[in-house]
């Protein structure tokens, strides 16, 4: 994972400047070996009067991206609702972690997770480089598909593998769901057009999305006033009266989960400026 720890540092050489990684590293180790779990932003505070010189920001994100950490379960509700805090993993979980090169163990499982998938599909699900080289050893235990620009797809021989005409129901997707942005053609999930209507922040989040017949054909969004928990469903086209009521009542059904102490809950349905108006047909 080495790679793309060094991509992502890249991105924050501003406030790497004179930044020691392997001194930054051994001192958080130190610093985090009682155990009382902290923020990102307090470990880059108590570090800072070792490092005078060095962003308090770098040391935050240096501390994060290269000193192995879980983040400690708390009471709070699900979301952004707070900065999550760290100890060291190995604190954590009472048992040391694997140091050896585990490359082919972990595109294995990405297989498991993604599959069939192709190299390029795995590239973009891991970060990693090398995929072709790190599966070679183990491609007799896996199954070989091709799709239809003739592209090999792997996967595990034991994984379902549903038939083509496997009626898909509607689904609400998360942020950063593996279904969406795991594979290198995101034409196999979203039309390039529908695509266009995602809507993505400085730093990559992007609208929550729902699964149509298995594919991105709308986006979604909630929130909680008073009692009242509310969500809007944006089709990205014109959908049929029997989908709109699917998505109703997967949508409430969710927001039950989300909000299960609200008394009240409501799904909307938005037409988007992109498209034309008109009621479902």
């Amino acid at each position: 994972m080495s790679s793309v720890i060094e991509r992502d540092a890249k991105n924050w050489s501003d406030r790497y400047v004179g930044l020691d990684v392997a001194k930054v590293k051994k001192a958080t180790q130190l610093l985090l070996a009682d155990d009382v779990p902290r923020t990102a932003r307090e470990i880059g505070e108590e570090l800072q009067p070792q490092f005078p010189a060095v962003h308090r920001e770098g040391l935050s994100h240096c501390a994060r991206f290269h000193v192995p950490m879980v983040m400690t379960p708390t009471g709070d509700r699900w979301g952004f609702s707070r900065p999550p805090k760290l100890m060291l993993a190995e604190r954590f979980l009472g048992a040391k972690l694997v140091t050896r090169e585990a490359k082919a163990e972990l595109l294995l499982r990405g297989i498991a997770a993604i599959g069939p998938a192709s190299y390029a599909d795995l590239r973009t699900w891991s970060g990693l480089t090398g995929v072709r080289e790190a599966l070679e050893p183990h491609l007799s235990e896996l199954m070989v598909f091709r799709d239809e620009a003739g592209r090999e797809l792997y996967d595990l021989p034991v994984a379902p593998r549903p038939r083509p005409d496997t009626p898909a129901p509607v689904r609400f997707l998360g942020e950063f769901d593996n279904v969406a942005l795991s594979h290198a053609d995101r034409a196999r999930i979203v039309d390039p057009d529908d695509a266009k209507l995602y809507n993505f922040s400085r730093n990559g989040r992007r609208s929550f999305t729902v699964l149509i017949d298995g594919r991105i054909r709308a986006s979604w969004q909630f929130a909680r006033k008073k009692q009242e928990a509310r969500m809007v469903v944006l089709p990205f086209g014109r959908e049929p009266r029997r989908i709109l009521d699917k998505l109703g009542a997967e949508g409430e059904a969710l927001l039950r989960v989300l909000e299960p102490d609200a008394t009240e809950y409501v799904v909307d349905f938005a037409a988007s400026d992109l498209l034309a108006k008109g009621k479902p047909a």
